[in-house]
């Protein structure tokens, strides 16, 4: 995970919410909520860590899934799984860039951990769209 620049102010934000989509939570989503509520976390740098953290279970998670799905997915259409897995990273990585940027304009310890929330949300979205094609190729 790229780590954040110096942070901007940027209106009211909840870090410790994980946006959830579905009735039910992920676990890696209760990682981070319990994480979070940990009082030794209660701090800028415990924060951050536990967003880290859980960005590497949704990298490590959406890694395993797109393997899997490569070996799932018919073969006339594996390529085009693959340029799509390519195009995003580039637009993962503009994205972290454009968070890194925007969150460094202004001072403030508190956004360091919410411009690590958003890289964890935008890897999250992507894997759970990953557990979705997985559950539908297996059909």
């Amino acid at each position: 995970m790229t780590s954040c620049k110096e942070p901007i102010q940027f209106g009211e934000s909840e870090v410790g919410s994980t946006f959830k989509t579905s009735e039910e939570a992920h676990p890696i989503d209760d990682f981070l909520e319990a994480c979070l509520q940990d009082t030794s976390n209660f701090t800028t740098m415990g924060m951050t860590q536990c967003n880290i953290d859980a960005y590497d279970r949704w990298e490590h998670r959406m890694d395993s899934i797109s393997e899997v799905l490569h070996e799932v997915l018919p073969v006339h259409i594996r390529h085009l799984f693959d340029d799509s897995q390519q195009r995003w990273k580039e637009y993962f990585e503009a994205q972290n860039n454009f968070s890194d940027e925007l969150f460094s304009q202004n001072k403030g310890t508190m956004y360091i951990p919410i411009c690590a929330h958003y890289k964890v949300e935008v890897l999250r979205e992507r894997t759970l769209l990953f557990e979705s094609l997985l559950k539908e190729a297996e059909m």
